[in-house]
């Protein structure tokens, strides 16, 4: 329900968020980083169909990687866990 499709659009976000973005995890991994874009919400769906938000990026900034793993954060433990939200 809460789901949010990311739009990356290469022409609108700036140079040195490209280069950061390239540094991501491409399939899986858990980033935690500071995003700046416009968040949408509309009666009909993004993405796949599936999507209820969009959020299309302009800029990324403060990223690390925390893990390249696909597993769920909720999963975590330690620091590692504490550094994805402390609320989890």
């Amino acid at each position: 329900e809460g789901k949010t499709w990311l739009e990356i659009d290469d022409d609108e976000i700036t140079s040195k968020s490209k280069k950061i973005f390239r540094k991501l995890p491409k399939d899986d991994g858990t980033v935690k980083a500071l995003f700046r874009g416009v968040f949408k919400s509309s009666p009909r769906s993004f993405g796949d169909g599936t999507y209820g938000f969009k959020f299309d990026l302009l800029e990324i900034s403060e990223a690390d990687v925390l893990t390249r793993s696909g597993a769920d954060p909720e999963q975590f433990t330690g620091d590692l866990r504490k550094s994805v939200c402390c609320s989890l």
